[in-house]
């Protein structure tokens, strides 16, 4: 548990200074450091799910003014569980010492979000149910995660990020625009 707070410390300070240059970064800019963010992420919850035998869940949701966040969640034990409650209950914020290792992230107001899952591009994107705040990406104790592929496009058509994460939870990301990443 001391490494994941150490871990988490430091990407908070690196999220800290990150935060105080967006103001002066172009919504592309922004969008690329926040894209390689979640990359970054995406690869630390897959070891730790499997380090601690935990269940941790990555949930996509929208607001009332179509700004795009997401949040990490850890499911709850079995034996915790009552009768009484749904399966949005069984999903708790990411705590650490009585805060959230991974606040709530923002994608700039104008970027659509769409998540399929990897393997069959033929599906449909995923129906993001946000009146379910249950996540849509799974990484598993043994070490697996729900493979997926994430595209955030800016309305103005000035950014297209893909990330795409395998079974194993080893991530990238390409710059659509340009695919130098």
């Amino acid at each position: 548990m001391v490494e994941l707070l150490v871990v988490v410390t430091i990407l908070g300070l690196l999220a800290t200074i990150a935060t105080v240059t967006i103001f002066s970064d172009s919504t592309h800019q922004r969008l690329q450091r926040q894209v390689k963010e979640l990359q970054g992420q995406v690869e630390l919850m897959a070891e730790e799910a499997q380090l601690h035998g935990a269940t941790f869940g990555l949930l996509l949701s929208r607001d009332e003014n179509d700004i795009w966040t997401y949040r990490w969640r850890q499911e709850m034990e079995l034996a915790l569980r009552e009768d009484n409650q749904t399966e949005a209950d069984w999903w708790l914020p990411l705590r650490g010492e009585g805060r959230a290792l991974f606040p709530p992230v923002s994608f700039p107001a104008g970027v659509e979000v769409e998540l399929r899952f990897a393997g069959n591009d033929s599906l449909p994107p995923v129906d993001i149910n946000e009146d379910e705040p249950v996540p849509q990406v799974f990484f598993y104790r043994h070490g697996e995660i729900t493979p997926f592929q994430l595209q955030l496009i800016s309305e103005a058509g000035d950014s297209h990020f893909q990330l795409e994460a395998d079974l194993l939870g080893r991530a990238q990301v390409v710059d659509k625009m340009d695919d130098s990443l």
